[in-house]
């Protein structure tokens, strides 16, 4: 498997430039906030806004997003 890797970054930091930066250079898998979807709409959602009517993505969780990327990282880094 090919490595993993993650950049976190404070809010109105440069990280989007950054990432567009590692896309651009066309040898590797990126995944835009890849844990946000699940955080806030997965079966496993812990926004602390939830409501019982709020959106859910079935079969969306962190497990399955970060199945996701391993199987990425199979063909590239990611």
């Amino acid at each position: 498997m090919n490595p993993i890797y993650i950049l976190w970054a404070t809010p109105r930091s440069t990280s989007t430039a950054f990432e567009w930066m590692m896309r651009m250079r066309g040898d590797m898998a990126c995944f835009h906030e890849p844990f946000g979807e699940a955080w806030y709409q997965g079966d496993d959602a812990r926004a602390p806004r939830l409501t019982p009517g709020s959106p859910r993505k079935p079969g969306l969780s962190f497990d399955t997003v970060l199945q996701k990327m391993q199987a990425a990282a199979l063909e590239h880094p990611v």
